[in-house]
């Protein structure tokens, strides 16, 4: 008994796109120790999925969440897949029942984390929020996103500043030595595209005027106003101006 072979050739078949050969192999590893952990089962029901094996997926993702804890990243993105996967299967109250348990979790504070994590974070808020939209909770839709877009338009203002310092500047002198200028840690990488953030602020600007949160509306339009860079497109100021 050697899992890490069984690991191995699952893998190797996995990347080939015979998922059906790696869900045998794969599934020999449950019950391993190191090896029965999230990770396996979630490449489990991603093979079940793309073999169109629904049913057995929906239980493996189910079967995930049972063994994590509520509140967590892990337990937010394993959510996410298994509505997304009951939404492919039009059960629609099924998702709703998971979009439900959703809201009542503790929001994930994202503020100190790495960058990279942010992002992963944001994008999978972002699935939350569009699912929660597609099935007609557009108040959800807003609670997730208007929080995540007052963080995000900052970041990417402070993102596309670094890269245009990185441009212009020249190479510095430091103890004899010609020094480039680096990216900060904390804006190497974009969350969303600008493309994307601005249609999703005025979707939440949208939504916030209907229901007259007038000051969610000032609050969004001006940061996003204050981020859009200076050579955006004037159509973009002039939608967030009248919007506002």
């Amino acid at each position: 008994d050697r899992p890490e072979v069984f690991l191995g050739i699952a893998d190797a078949f996995y990347e080939s796109g015979e998922v059906k050969s790696a869900l045998k192999f794969y599934q020999k590893l449950v019950g391993i120790k190191n090896y029965d952990e999230m990770a396996l089962y979630v490449k489990m029901a991603e093979c079940q999925e793309r073999s169109e094996s629904l049913d057995d997926a929906k239980q493996t993702y189910r079967t995930i969440l049972s063994r994590i804890r509520p509140n967590t990243v892990e337990h937010l993105e394993v959510s996410i897949l298994l509505a997304e996967l009951l939404d492919k299967c039009s059960d629609t109250e099924e998702v709703l029942q998971v979009l439900d348990k959703l809201e009542q979790a503790a929001p994930i504070e994202i503020d100190d984390m790495e960058n990279r994590v942010q992002k992963k974070i944001c994008n999978v808020y972002k699935r939350e929020a569009l699912l929660n939209y597609k099935h007609g909770r557009h108040e959800r839709f807003v609670g997730i996103m208007l929080p995540i877009l007052l963080f995000v338009w900052p970041q990417s203002k402070a993102y596309y500043q670094a890269k245009a310092s990185l441009r212009r500047g020249k190479a510095e002198k430091k103890d004899g030595k010609r020094r480039r200028r680096t990216m900060s840690q904390h804006v190497k990488i974009l969350i969303f595209a600008e493309e994307e953030q601005f249609k999703m602020t005025i979707d939440c600007v949208t939504w916030l005027i209907q229901t007259r949160r007038m000051r969610e509306v000032r609050a969004l339009v001006d940061c996003a106003k204050a981020s859009l860079r200076v050579n955006a497109v004037r159509v973009k100021k002039n939608a967030l101006g009248f919007l506002s």
